[in-house]
């Protein structure tokens, strides 16, 4: 009989009580998440003869503080070592040929890591939640070019060009970025909550969107002065700008009375620029803007009132969530034509909002959680409501909607339990599960039943004279 070479998909899963594995010499294969969630495991052997290792197969082992994987491992799946909170260091073989995605996700205690020189690409995302990351090895090869570099701290690509990642865990009080960087790569910056200064060089070129994002303790971004070297980037009013757009506004940026003026001849802000910006009480835009990009005011916990710039068209995903004590939005354009997915999620001291006529959808929970929402305008454009568009607005008593809608997406209207009221569109085809879920006022629901029960006879009806019309 042949000997078996794989340990099977969730063989030990949640096996609480093992708290040490040797896996025999001759597998080859671990499978997906053979120890997923084995919460007493401290330390697992691996064989010399191992090739792959599965997505999760060790995700969530949240005592595991040793592993060491062989020279001849060539395939790390997905989210491999995701949450080990315990482990401490790791190598990655020369023999590896290709990992996955978040593989050492949310590993809090890795304070060392160890990569091959033939590593191929690696990018910020890889250290995500690796906040004691401290010490980055690319290990030397007589036979190979590393195509990065661990030098003052930083991750940087071989020719010192590009920043790829600067260690969390070394991201404490006043940091500089060493002269000759000239581009700062996606997510190189983040999450770096310690950080209070940050110093660029003159030689910076290109600075990635969202760059600084959740460097929520940063007070102050500098840039140093050259007489041989020019830059498009600037400071000015304490804020990162390049030409006419505002790139980022530091986290703890002193504000004249809260208040932060954008002046009108401002194109366009970056995305996140005012993330996490929680002294800020009041925004303004003097001038025309056609974007509100991304996550531009996320968590701006403080912020109670903004005037939005003249002719915009487009607000962008997540862009005023968790802005908990925003209470006046004005100048709300009916040019807005687009509005992203959770813009205005957890705005809990909104009480009313637009949706004007150029709008067509509403996106998956743009207000929910929403709790202090008492009106919203609906503009007859508009063809879909899209997935908790509304969930949680419990403050929101009645719903006036166009004829144009189509769609109402799953709980949309959601523990919405103060509704009372609602005219449901005569074109209105699909309503998702749970589109009212969590109303419990009777009436409320026997209205809903009669309303729902005439719109869908008037849409049949609709449809039964086109089929009549298109037979004639």
């Amino acid at each position: 009989m042949p000997r078996e070479r794989v340990i099977k998909s969730a063989a030990f899963a949640g096996d609480h009580s093992m708290t040490e594995y040797i896996v025999p010499e001759g597998i080859e294969s671990i499978e997906e998440g053979a120890f997923y969630h084995c919460t007493g495991l401290r330390r697992i052997t691996l064989p010399k003869s191992l090739i792959c290792i599965s997505d999760d197969a060790f995700a969530r082992c949240s005592s595991l503080e040793e592993i060491t994987l062989p020279e001849g491992l060539e395939y790390l799946g997905n989210c491999v070592f995701d949450r080990c909170i315990k482990l401490k260091k790791l190598s990655l073989p020369n023999s590896l040929i290709d990992f996955g995605l978040s593989l050492i996700h949310g590993c809090t205690s890795l304070s060392r890591l160890s990569l091959p020189n033939s590593l191929q690409y690696i990018d910020a995302s890889f250290f995500n939640s690796c906040t004691a990351l401290k010490e980055i090895e690319i290990r030397e090869s007589p036979k190979s070019h590393s195509r990065y570099i661990f030098e003052d701290n930083l991750l940087l690509s071989s020719d010192r060009r590009s920043l790829i990642y600067l260690p969390v865990g070394l991201a404490h009080g006043e940091i500089e970025i060493p002269d000759g960087i000239a581009e700062i790569m996606p997510h190189a910056i983040d999450d770096c909550h310690d950080m209070i200064k940050i110093t660029l060089p003159s030689s910076i070129e290109h600075i990635a969107p969202g760059t600084f994002q959740h460097c929520s303790s940063l007070k102050a971004i500098q840039i140093k002065t050259s007489t041989n070297i020019h830059t498009d980037f600037y400071i000015h009013d304490g804020m990162l700008w390049q030409g006419k757009k505002l790139i980022c506004c530091p986290a703890q940026h002193p504000t004249q009375n809260g208040i932060i003026i954008i002046p009108p001849d401002t194109e366009a802000i970056g995305e996140s620029a005012f993330e996490d910006c929680r002294t800020i009480k009041e925004v303004i835009f003097e001038g025309y803007m056609l974007e509100i990009p991304n996550r531009a005011f996320h968590k701006c916990t403080g912020l109670e009132r903004i005037t939005l710039p003249e002719g915009l068209e487009i607000l962008g995903e997540r862009a005023f969530e968790g802005c908990c004590n925003l209470k006046q939005i004005d100048n709300m354009s009916d040019m807005l034509a687009s509005v992203g997915r959770r813009a205005f999620q957890g705005c809990a001291s909104i009480e009313s909002l637009s949706f004007g006529n150029q709008i067509t959808e509403i996106p998956d929970h743009v207000a929910s959680g929403c709790t202090s929402l008492k009106s919203i305008y609906v503009g007859d454009s508009v063809k879909s409501i899209g997935n908790g568009a509304f969930y949680g607005c419990e403050s929101l008593t009645n719903i006036d909607l166009p004829d144009t809608v189509e769609s109402i997406g799953s709980s949309a209207f959601g523990e919405c339990s103060s509704l009372t009221s609602i005219d449901m569109p005569k074109l209105l085809r699909v309503v998702g599960s749970g589109a009212f879920y969590g109303n419990e006022n009777e009436e409320f629901l026997n209205l809903l039943a009669t309303e729902f029960h005439n719109s869908c006879d008037e849409s049949l009806s609709a449809d039964s004279d086109e089929a009549t019309d298109s037979k004639a």
